[in-house]
This record gives C-alpha cells, structure tokens and sequence, in this order.
C-alpha cells in the first residue's frame, strides 16, 4: 500500500538549484559585462527587457498550471503538431511552473535590480544627483512596474491559458521531434 505522506523530491531540488545557479551566473556576467560599457538608454532597454522576460515565463507558468489537458487530448488525437508537447508541460505542471515562475522570474527580478543599481550610478554620475535617491527611486520604480504587470499577466494567462499552452508547445514542437506511432 502506497504511503499517504508527501515526499520532498530532492533530486529535481538539486537540478533546479544546479541549473538557476548556472543560469544565473552566464546571465549576470553578460549584463556586468554589458552595463559597464553601454549608453544609460540602452541600459534601460536591457531593464525593460529583463521586466518582459520576467513577465512573459510568468504567464507560461501560470497558463500551463491552468490548461485543461483535455483539449490537448483531442488536439493530440487529431496529430496537431504541438499538442503532445503541451500534454507534456501540463502533465508536469509543477516543475515547468517552478521553472518558469521561480527560476527565470526570479533571476528576471535579480538582473532588473542589478540593471537599476548600474543605470543609478550613471544617471548620479551625469547629473550629480544624489545616488541613493537614484538608486531607491529606481528600485521602486522598477519593482512596481513589474509587480503590477504580472498581476495583468497572471489574469491574461488565466483566462488564455489554452492559447498560451498551445502558442509556447508549438514554439517548443520547432525544437523536438515527435515520435510517429505505427499502426499495426
């Protein structure tokens, strides 16, 4: 008989940890190594892309813990291309919510502020303003207009997650190839 009690599964625990960790580490050494030489408006371009990204792998993340499966059953049945991908993301919707809401939101957040920190310390460079008004100003800025477009995100996922679902497996269907069955 199967125990009722939940278990901690420590080994997707470790991968998650291994892969953020590596993820983490590329990502911040190109935006070091990027913010150091670059014009303040590129800086903030590359902030606003890293609010998008953060954004955007929320809604996936929401939108394929909401996805009712049984419309890619039938996608599936009818060989949709993309279909037995999704059935996949869904079947395993905690990992790939974890993935997408936890890891690269979380080092979106990360990159954001540390984007702030380096645009603050130019801006009070250029213009001789105080660099902890800049910096706070910045940070809040920034955390607010994160915060307030995952909250539009995650009511746009809710309520397309099937959409979302099917528009992400078909993106993700480009890079694996499906199994033919035979009949026999």
């Amino acid at each position: 008989m199967k125990s009722d009690k939940k278990t901690f599964n420590f080994k997707w625990a470790g991968r998650i940890f291994l892969l953020s960790f590596a993820i983490s580490s590329v990502l911040s050494s190109v935006s070091e190594g990027l913010t150091a030489s670059l014009n303040v408006w590129v800086a903030v371009l590359i902030l606003f892309f890293f609010i998008f990204i953060g954004v955007l792998f929320d809604i996936i993340g929401i939108s394929v813990t909401v996805a009712d499966a049984a419309v890619f059953n039938s996608m599936a049945a009818r060989r949709v291309r993309g279909a037995s991908v999704a059935l996949k993301l869904i079947s395993k919707a905690d990992a790939v919510a974890n993935f997408c809401n936890d890891v690269i939101g979380d080092i979106a957040g990360v990159l954001s502020g540390t984007m702030c920190l380096a645009i603050s310390g130019e801006l009070a460079a250029v213009t001789g303003w105080n660099s902890i008004v800049l910096t706070v100003g910045m940070s809040a800025m920034t955390s607010a207009l994160m915060i307030s477009c995952k909250a539009l995100g995650k009511n746009f996922a809710m309520k397309n997650c099937t959409s979302i679902v099917f528009f992400f497996s078909k993106l993700l269907a480009i890079f694996t190839i499906e199994k033919k069955k035979s009949r026999k």
